[in-house]
């Protein structure tokens, strides 16, 4: 099975079979470590982006995942801010994470699924968040609110 990661509706890297997710991006030159990530190919010798060659998404069964609303796999990493993880209120963070997705990679495929695309797993900004006229508040648990390319969201991480 492959991981596809999205910054900004692009898919940038995989992994195969047999792969830790949030150990590497294998054949891709990204790199998925504790609390960093690199988020596009590794240049080759000369310079220019590596892909693997055999390799084409569009031959992929892709199962979309909001990571967040997955499966809470560690409890631990729910309300890292103390305001922003709220159970039922789904402008809020719900718990779920790259433990509780691992947990469920086997029912993924079962479904016939070859590939996973989660939402971007970089940093969010902290807390909740009102809008301009204080009537509705959220947190970043979507992925899109990117505060810091270069760390993965806490909320998405387990230690070990």
């Amino acid at each position: 099975m492959r991981l596809l990661v999205g910054v900004a509706g692009a898919a940038i890297g995989s992994v195969a079979a047999g792969c830790q997710l949030g150990a590497h991006l294998s054949g891709q030159g990204a790199a998925l470590a504790a609390t960093q990530a690199a988020v596009g190919p590794a240049a080759g010798k000369n310079g220019e982006a590596r892909r693997d060659p055999g390799w084409d998404f569009r031959d992929e069964s892709v199962y979309f995942v909001v990571t967040d609303r997955f499966v809470n796999g560690d409890g631990s990493n729910d309300d890292i801010y103390g305001d922003e993880y709220r159970p039922g209120h789904l402008t809020f963070y719900q718990g779920g994470d790259f433990k509780g997705l691992m947990a469920h990679l086997d029912h993924i495929q079962a479904m016939g699924f070859t590939a996973i695309w989660i939402t971007p797993p970089v940093l969010q900004p902290p807390g909740r968040y009102l809008n301009d006229q204080r009537n509705y508040e959220a947190a970043g648990y979507h992925g899109y609110w990117a505060w810091d390319f270069s760390k993965i969201d806490p909320h998405l991480e387990s230690p070990g």
